[in-house]
């Protein structure tokens, strides 16, 4: 049976729902309604989680489910930098008995689900649902929100359209002058973007070419197949065909123009230019982020515990270089060019794979092929936002080679052995390298190298680095290589 019944009490509207229910009102959810009235009951210290779902502020492929093997507190399941989305609560005795104990329960403690939506899982009658609704509309007017993490959702649309996404836009059209404008300097510097679809992670990489459509055309301006251009391509298309535009006249151009991705003929993802934007903006003095279409703000001294976690990371992970000791030097100005240094390395052990992919994904740069372990190691040059994307490389290509894994088919890997020995260069033994991921220590290397020599080595001297982005992307990385059954370090490349 599906329906929703509409409940008003004075100044609130509530909505009780069920099957289909859900569609009738999709338009109008506040997608958050659930977590933030949990978040004016919650006692952290003594609620505890049965299940969460989370995503992290750097983006959507950071999301993540868990559910605990005992009872454990609020305070000590969510991870900093994570934004919980979907929550099953036991609830305290005192919440429960003060708040809800109108509701008939045989245990003392209640359990809640949270989401865009506040589910109580005991049945409760109409009378009981009547009661509710009242309880629910006062803790909405009279108790506060206690954020539970460093990160808050910016929920005044004034504050979030009208002042930060301004900010942004400003932003971005100075970053389009500096890169096209005939004055540009070679030693230039970009804006810190990502540029990534915000829910459709997996389609948007595996999509093969990209069209961008502005002013709801149904003709593409162009298209790509290097998602990494997009933003510039982007920008450059604007300044040589729309010169002299006002900010406002910009502004308007920018957030009517989409990006599809397509795979063959069909198109895999949509959304607007802004929508793919993940970055990092300073407005009054205080960093604010914009991730998958929204702006959280950060509250307390979230850079120091940042700093500090990053900090415990490098302990952890730094395994070293091993067989990846190979110095960046001057001559080498791009990431390939240092990749295709490895084809040469004396041990003989090393395969250079980088540009090699299988539906758009790379199985790494260069694989370290030792006697016990395999290393698939990504490089980056630089450490800004565009880190985010390295982590997507990694938790793509763990996703794929564990499940090949799994199926014991390694059709993916296959696949990309032959385009790798199709390509020439030292050959890899299909069945060898098959036998070896059945049996030996399989590890994922991110590989790091400082954007320019003047500037000082990065883990050394983490804190001068102000890209929070980049230092997010490499913590949830960790955190989601600990649950797998691979290896994960982290390592960075000497600049000579």
């Amino acid at each position: 049976m599906s329906f929703v019944l509409f409940m008003v009490h004075q100044e609130q509207i509530f909505c009780v729902i069920a099957g289909s229910g859900m569609m009738a009102i999709k338009r109008y959810i506040n997608h958050h309604f659930g977590t933030g009235l949990y978040e004016r009951i919650s006692l952290p210290g003594e609620d505890n989680v049965l299940s969460v779902r989370s995503r992290g502020v750097t983006g959507g492929d950071a999301a993540s489910s868990s559910v605990p093997r005992i009872e454990r507190l609020v305070q000590e399941v969510l991870v900093f930098g994570m934004v919980p989305t979907n929550m099953l609560i036991e609830l305290s005795e005192h919440i429960s008995k003060d708040l809800f104990g109108f509701i008939a329960s045989e245990k003392p403690r209640l359990v809640v689900e949270v989401a865009a939506y506040f589910k109580l899982l005991p049945k409760v009658s109409f009378e009981e649902l009547q009661e509710l609704i009242r309880i629910l509309a006062l803790i909405l007017g009279a108790m506060p929100q206690k954020h539970l993490t460093c990160f808050v959702r910016v929920e005044d649309k004034e504050v979030s359209d009208g002042r930060y996404t301004q900010q942004l836009l400003k932003e971005i059209r100075d970053d389009m002058e500096r890169r096209n404008s005939p004055a540009r300097s070679e030693f230039m510097i970009p804006m810190d973007i990502d540029f990534m679809h915000p829910s459709l992670l997996e389609s948007f990489v595996q999509s093969e070419v990209y069209k961008v459509y502005f002013k709801n055309s149904m003709k593409p301006a162009f298209e790509v197949q290097d998602r990494r251009t997009i933003y510039r391509e982007t920008l450059s298309y604007i300044y040589q065909n729309y010169p002299n535009l006002s900010q406002f006249e910009f502004n308007g151009l920018i957030m009517s123009s989409r990006v599809k991705g397509f795979r063959g003929d069909r198109q895999s993802t949509t959304a607007t230019v802004l929508q793919h934007i993940t970055c990092e903006i300073e407005f009054n003095g205080r960093p604010v982020f914009h991730v998958d279409t929204e702006w959280y703000e950060a509250r307390g001294n979230f850079e120091a515990e940042l700093n500090s976690q990053f900090a415990t990371l490098l302990v952890a992970r730094n395994t070293g270089a091993g067989l990846f000791n190979l110095e960046w030097n001057e001559a080498m100005r791009t990431e390939a060019q240092y990749n295709n240094a490895y084809m040469n390395h004396a041990s003989g052990k090393c395969f250079v794979l980088d540009t090699i992919v299988h539906e758009n994904i790379e199985l790494c740069d260069v694989l370290i092929w030792d006697s016990e372990e395999l290393n698939f190691v990504h490089v980056k040059r630089g450490f800004d936002a565009s880190m985010r994307d390295l982590s997507y490389q990694v938790l793509l290509s763990a996703r794929r080679l564990a499940s090949d894994k799994v199926s014991g088919q390694f059709d993916f890997t296959r696949e990309i052995i032959r385009k790798y020995n199709a390509k020439g260069g030292p050959a890899l033994i299909e069945e060898d390298l098959v036998a070896a991921l059945q049996n030996f220590r399989v590890k994922f290397t991110m590989a790091i190298a400082r954007p320019r020599s003047e500037r000082p080595p990065i883990f050394l001297n983490h804190t001068e680095y102000k890209s929070n982005i980049a230092k997010f992307a490499l913590l949830e990385t960790s955190k989601h290589m600990s649950t797998s059954s691979f290896g994960f370090g982290v390592t960075e490349i000497s600049l000579s």
